[in-house]
Formats: C-alpha cells, structure tokens, sequence
C-alpha cells in the first residue's frame, strides 16, 4: 500500500539465491520499479578551432609558459594559415625563447600579412634591436608611429634609437677629427 518498489537484476539474483519462491520474483518484476543502469553522459569536447588554440596559446604567453603557447599557435596556425595575429604572437614568443631566426621570419610574415599592424612593426623592431640592427629598427620604430600615433612605445624607442644613432656618428666624427 503505497510502497514502491524497485529491482535492479542484482536484487532478482539475490532473491533467487536465497531461495526465493518464482512466484514472490514474479510478482516483485511485476509491481516494482525497474531501475535500469544509469548510461553515462557524454563530456562535450571544446570545440577546437582556430580561435580554442589561440586564446589558450595567449594565457599561456601571458603566464610565461613558452612552449606550450607555442604549440597552441603552432595548432592554431595550422588552422588558419593566414592569420597575422597568430605570427605576430608566435614571433613574439620565439622572441622569448631567444629563437631569434624564427621569431624574425614570424614577425616578417606578420607585416607581410598586415602591413599596417603596429604591433607588429614594433615587435619587429625590437628584434632587430636586439639584433643590432638599429637602422632597421629605427625604421620600424617610425613605420609603427606613423601608422598608430597613438603607439607611445613605439614613440618612445623613435627617440630612443635616433638619439643612440646620432651618440655613435658623433662619436665617429670625433675619431675622425685630427
């Protein structure tokens, strides 16, 4: 009266085993609640395109894990090969792993793909500094400033470049100077 009962087949097998008459297992099936093994649910997987890669290769850089940004750009180009700003983050993290030669053709191909990315000529700049390649920088220094003047560090290295610049040529004039 008012008691619901429920089987699962381990509970029939153990009625049946402790001697259990057919009739009582009968009747127990026939009343109670069937309860079925419960089918797992199924995890839903991230859906893993170009910009899943890209925004986990970003938290990565940011928290200075190098190599697994790298692998997520690497991932993330695969899917969109034409993405500047996939080569310019990529760059920018060989650039920190001191893979100079790799961050300069990623950082190449950013501008390539984005002539007119500050970021980039900037980052760009930087490595060629780096690389003591001041006139080159300088360059990109003002490329970045004249596209975004709004871009104070690159402003900042314009001066910065210019004034070493004319510190040496000072320098080699008055070595030359009798």
């Amino acid at each position: 009266r008012g008691i619901t009962f429920s089987s699962t087949p381990e509970i029939e097998k153990e009625l049946a085993a402790t001697g259990a008459a057919k009739v009582l297992l009968d009747a127990v099936r026939e009343k109670s609640v069937r309860i079925e093994a419960p089918t797992p649910t199924p995890v839903p997987t991230p859906v893993q395109d170009f910009n899943y890669f890209k925004t986990r290769a970003d938290a990565s850089f940011v928290r200075g894990e190098y190599s697994s940004a790298l692998a997520d750009y690497d991932r993330a180009l695969v899917l969109s090969p034409d993405s500047a700003v996939a080569f310019l983050n990529r760059g920018r993290t060989y650039y920190n792993l001191k893979d100079f030669p790799k961050a300069g053709a990623d950082l190449d191909k950013a501008v390539e793909l984005d002539p007119k990315d500050s970021k980039a000529l900037y980052n760009r700049g930087l490595l060629l500094e780096t690389k003591g390649e001041l006139e080159k920088a300088l360059a990109d220094y003002r490329n970045a400033v004249e596209v975004d003047p709004a871009n104070e560090p690159a402003k900042a290295m314009v001066k910065k470049i210019s004034d070493q610049l004319e510190q040496a040529k000072a320098a080699e004039r008055a070595a030359a100077a009798p």
